[in-house]
């Protein structure tokens, strides 16, 4: 990789990652859409290893308030989930996967903008976790279903619970693509390039996290959203 691409993909990296250290999501919304155009083969493994690497920060700082139980059941629905995925990749080409691979970033981007509004039920937690669990192991777009559960929480219950409930939905989403054969050392040495960029944005972020917890969440996930519309 050249260094010029190394420095625009980390700085796309940063960009991602700090937003989604503020808001809970938006990492593989942000960053997915362009490495992919650059390089297939950054979807889905390194990008799920980076919603595995970056949600585990995430948990580190905001740990006292993950919703468990939300957790629990979302986890029940992403496996049925993760096994309709699993079955989806193994009887599709490649190309085929390309064009899945954009529906459901336009799916994620609409669930991301629309005024759906729920509540952390056991109804809407576990079928957020199922849908979590296919557009998650097929694309990494996994935190999307969760964020419209937990859009009207706190700043710091939708972060910490989404970056359990991602930890926890991304390691079963490797699993299953190992068990497929989809995981590689390729994967590993694209999730490399990420790394720096990931760990930059994550600290760049606990500057802005008092503004934004200030009633701003929402806000900025419909800013994410938006920058994604007219990308």
């Amino acid at each position: 990789m050249e260094y010029l691409t190394f420095g625009l993909i980390t700085l796309l990296v940063i960009f991602g990652a700090f937003m989604q250290s503020l808001i809970g999501l938006g990492y593989v919304l942000l960053v997915a859409p362009f490495l992919v155009l650059y390089d297939p083969n950054f979807v889905p493994v390194p990008m799920l290893l980076c919603g595995l690497f970056l949600p585990l920060l995430m948990v580190w700082r905001d740990h006292r308030s993950i919703d468990f139980r939300g957790v629990k059941l979302a986890i029940c629905g992403r496996v049925l989930g993760n096994l309709i995925a699993v079955w989806l990749i193994t009887i599709i080409s490649r190309n085929s996967f390309m064009l899945v691979f954009g529906v459901l970033v336009i799916i994620a981007v609409i669930l991301s903008v629309s005024n759906l509004k729920f509540r952390p039920t056991v109804v809407s937690v576990t079928i957020a976790g199922l849908f979590s669990g296919i557009m998650g192991t097929l694309a990494g777009l996994g935190g999307q279903p969760m964020a419209i559960v937990y859009q009207n929480e706190k700043g710091s219950v939708i972060r910490g619970t989404l970056s359990g409930f991602s930890i926890l939905g991304t390691v079963l989403s490797l699993l299953f693509l190992e068990v497929a054969g989809r995981f590689t050392l390729n994967d590993l040495k694209l999730f490399s390039y990420m790394v720096p960029g990931i760990v930059a944005g994550f600290y760049l972020s606990k500057y802005a996290i008092s503004f934004v917890d200030k009633g701003y969440i929402r806000k900025a996930m419909l800013g994410v959203s938006f920058l994604l519309t007219i990308s």
